[in-house]
């Protein structure tokens, strides 16, 4: 199975998912471990009143800064991923 990102929504591989327990729950020494990550799928983008579509800010491929508690935890084909909003993102690492 596929994954195929809808509307302004990212894919993203946290940096480090060190101190995730078998529960879920993550554990961090420092909370600032899991706040960048690599942009794996994009959505088109938002789409606007009038019908446009404002394109992503975020790209594949790009590492990209977002909050600490951004986006909804999914696991597939055994690898941990945010699924996070485009406007969640802060930054891009450039």
């Amino acid at each position: 199975m596929e994954l195929k990102m809808l509307n302004e929504n990212c894919l993203v591989l946290p940096d480090d998912m060190k101190g995730k327990q078998k529960s879920g729950l993550i554990l961090l020494k420092n909370p600032q471990e899991i706040e960048s990550g690599t942009v794996i799928l994009a959505g088109p983008g938002e789409q606007m009143s009038n019908g446009n579509i404002r394109p992503n800010a975020c790209k594949v491929g790009e590492k990209v800064y977002f909050g600490k508690f951004a986006g909804t935890s999914i696991t597939h084909k055994g690898k941990e991923y945010l699924i996070i909003d485009d406007e969640s993102i802060l930054a891009r690492i450039v």
